[in-house]
């Protein structure tokens, strides 16, 4: 962040539509559009791991505060 300049950069065919950053700094969650959200390492871009699936779209994307929890939600539910 002190430089201001990007470490890399992804794009997801639709876009993001949520993403957040877990607790430790060691991942960030994203919903790239698909039935599932992506786990990315925060300093490479690299997939980490998945998280879902769901029958639809993922939309939004959320750690848990005071666990190891992420919360994914689509088609009015949450997983």
């Amino acid at each position: 962040a002190g430089t201001r300049k990007p470490l890399w950069e992804r794009r997801g065919p639709k876009g993001f539509g949520s993403l957040s950053f877990a607790p430790d700094g060691k991942s960030v969650a994203v919903a790239h559009g698909g039935p599932t959200a992506l786990r990315l390492d925060p300093t490479t871009g690299k997939v980490l791991g998945e998280v879902g699936p769901h029958p639809a779209a993922v939309r939004a994307c959320a750690h848990v505060p005071g666990t190891d929890l992420l919360a994914t939600g689509s088609d009015g539910t949450i997983r």
